[in-house]
């Protein structure tokens, strides 16, 4: 319980740090092209799509229903509360990755003893291929973070046999992209 908070908590912590760390650094040292962490597929397909949400257009609605929880429902608000500004889009990023390495923990601390749990959600913090995407304004971070909670809770269904983590499971698979 209380043991499985605290290293909860310090993953959490660390993954941020790293990411954040990642991000600032990189923003600085990488080639211009690269420095806004932004792709193609979000310039020419997530933008315009996002925009046009954002400024509350009406020709998106179905498409808003479909994903207000997922990557274009939270980027249009971002664009419309905040502009069209990739900076804290990259740092909410941050946060999803690291809460993302938190439900691996969880997820790995269902099946697992609890120091490879705990070896499972370092790596998940270090790991390179996931710290390199995180700012990303890609929709790789958003699904990451749902496929974690998504493993998290079939597992919580599956030692427990409560009927409330299958229906969040289903209502979860219900809303990724």
């Amino acid at each position: 319980g209380k043991r499985k908070i605290q290293v909860g908590i310090l993953l959490f912590l660390v993954a941020l740090t790293i990411r954040l760390s990642f991000y600032f650094i990189a923003s600085n040292k990488l080639p211009p092209s690269l420095q806004k962490f932004v792709t193609a597929d979000t310039i020419f397909y997530y933008d315009p799509i996002a925009l046009e949400m954002a400024s509350g257009s009406h020709t998106q609605a179905s498409l808003l229903s479909v994903t207000r929880f997922t990557f274009l429902g939270y980027l249009s608000l971002f664009y419309r509360y905040l502009g069209h500004w990739y900076l804290p889009v990259s740092v909410f990023h941050c946060f999803l990755g690291a809460l993302s390495v938190v439900f691996i923990f969880l997820a790995a601390r269902i099946f697992l003893e609890e120091k490879i749990a705990l070896a499972v959600g370092l790596v998940a913090s270090f790991h390179v291929v996931l710290v390199y995407w995180t700012p990303f304004v890609t929709t790789e971070v958003a699904f990451l973070l749902l496929l974690s909670i998504s493993i998290y809770l079939c597992g919580l269904f599956l030692k427990t046999k409560k009927p409330l983590y299958l229906f969040s499971l289903i209502v979860l698979l219900s809303i990724m992209p």
